[in-house]
């Protein structure tokens, strides 16, 4: 392995650290608050987490698309341009939810209703934060397109930190769900005013740099349908129990809501970290066994391990997660981990195709998802018909992916025995330079629809 490699995996190897910190202190917030605040307060603010995680979700495409825009800046040697990209970037993809945020803050009455929360400072917040959160996503795309990956790293870790110390600080001192909220502008604003000062060597105004980022966010966006799909059926059931249920039957479903988190962004870490190791897989077309048997291995234990618990230690699990002044529902707290369970396994499997760039396969989990947002919105009544709603249509989900990762894997397979003597190929000599391994012709090829 050359010294570049080394550096390079090291550097890889230091980000996922980071970045499981960062997801571990983002937990920890929510558990944080569901032990500080009152249990009404705490539904408010995981419904405003759970709300802002949908609005703000084509972030991600956003950071992909600079993330290439970045890399091709890098590999044209124009390094020296990179920070003004970022800016650039950052301006244009927080100016849409300026919008947003406008339409917020003109009928924050209506949305403090919805949520449960009185006053403006929580509004602003909420405003302030999907702005920002844009030209953070710009940033952190960046840092990963030019291979800062311990400074990404860094980034990540410092708005999780940020924004659970400041919460903490402010709900101790008695300043309730603005406090709880305000943590996340001030998260943002730190980790965003490191990204800036990181990249302020590499600010050279060039008016030659002509890297169209909306094209590429047009690509990358082709998956955001089918992952939104279940980030939102996992965000929105919190968002509208909030405006449907009383009191402690709130209670009981916020504490099982919290614990299906733990499950589903277990599950969440685990396909992050397969995504590109798949994409490659499909890539070269060629089954990597060893891959696939962990990978999988992996989420059967988180959510075989999360129902297996829910259903033995229901109680136990309620009490470690917001203590004893919340309702008992056990019940529910079984049901829900189990839905959240099929849930995090849809997501896995949503990822597998998501990274061969099978994006429509969409079409058969929006329906399912827009089904399941209206009957919580128009049917249920109570914790344990939300509960029953998620497991039902999560269990939808995983029989439509998983007859497409069968045929996606099939169709892998048969395409690898179709390449006799691949395997050999480095081995045998040739003169024709277009066939030496790592020409042009060696390259992995990208199938059509990927992101």
């Amino acid at each position: 392995m050359t010294p570049a490699h080394q550096r390079f995996g090291r550097k890889a190897a230091l980000f996922v650290v980071l970045a499981l910190a960062a997801n571990m202190l983002a937990f920890l917030y929510q558990l944080a608050m569901a032990r500080l605040l009152e249990p009404r307060q705490f539904a408010a603010v995981l419904a405003i987490v759970s709300a802002m995680a949908v609005i703000a979700f084509p972030a991600n495409a956003f950071q992909a698309a600079v993330a290439t825009g970045a890399g091709r800046l890098s590999a044209e040697g124009r390094s020296s341009h990179i920070g003004a990209f970022a800016l650039r970037a950052a301006i244009g993809g927080g100016a849409p939810l300026v919008a947003v945020a406008v339409l917020a803050l003109v009928f924050r009455e209506a949305v403090g209703q919805f949520f449960g929360f009185d006053g403006t400072a929580v509004v602003l917040w909420i405003c302030v934060s999907l702005v920002l959160a844009m030209c953070l996503a710009a940033h952190r795309g960046t840092l990963q397109g030019s291979e800062e990956f311990t400074v990404l790293g860094v980034v990540m870790l410092a708005e999780a930190a940020l924004r659970l110390l400041t919460s903490v600080a402010l709900v101790l001192g008695g300043f309730g769900v603005d406090g709880a909220t305000a943590g996340f502008p001030i998260g943002i604003c730190g980790a965003l005013a490191y990204g800036v000062w990181v990249l302020r060597q590499r600010f050279d105004r060039d008016s030659q740099i002509r890297v169209n980022v909306w094209a590429i966010l047009a690509r990358e966006s082709r998956a955001v349908p089918a992952l939104l799909s279940i980030f939102g059926a996992q965000a929105l059931d919190i968002v509208i129990a909030n405006t449907r249920l009383h009191d402690a039957d709130l209670e009981s479903f916020s504490a099982a809501a919290l614990a299906g988190r733990v499950v589903f962004y277990a599950g969440f870490l685990v396909s992050l970290l397969a995504l590109p190791r798949y994409r490659h897989m499909f890539s070269v077309r060629r089954l990597d066994d060893r891959l696939v048997a962990g990978s999988f291995a992996a989420i059967a234990l988180i959510c075989t391990g999360g129902m297996v618990t829910g259903l033995i230690l229901p109680q136990t699990i309620h009490a470690v997660l917001v203590g004893s002044t919340y309702t008992t529902d056990s019940p529910l707290m079984q049901v829900y981990l189990v839905g959240s369970g099929a849930l995090t396994c849809a997501l896995f499997l949503t990822t597998i195709v998501v990274a061969a760039g099978w994006t429509r396969v969409a079409l058969g989990l929006v329906p399912i998802a827009v089904i399941q947002v209206m009957v919580y919105a128009l049917l249920t009544t109570t914790g344990m018909a939300f509960a029953q709603t998620l497991t039902a249509a999560a269990g939808c989900m995983v029989l439509v992916l998983s007859g497409t990762v069968v045929t996606l894997f099939r169709k892998t397979a048969w395409s690898e025995s179709c390449q006799p003597g691949r395997l050999n190929q480095r081995d045998v000599p040739t003169s024709d330079p277009q066939q030496q391994p790592g020409s042009r012709l060696d390259l992995p090829r990208r199938r059509e629809g990927s992101p």
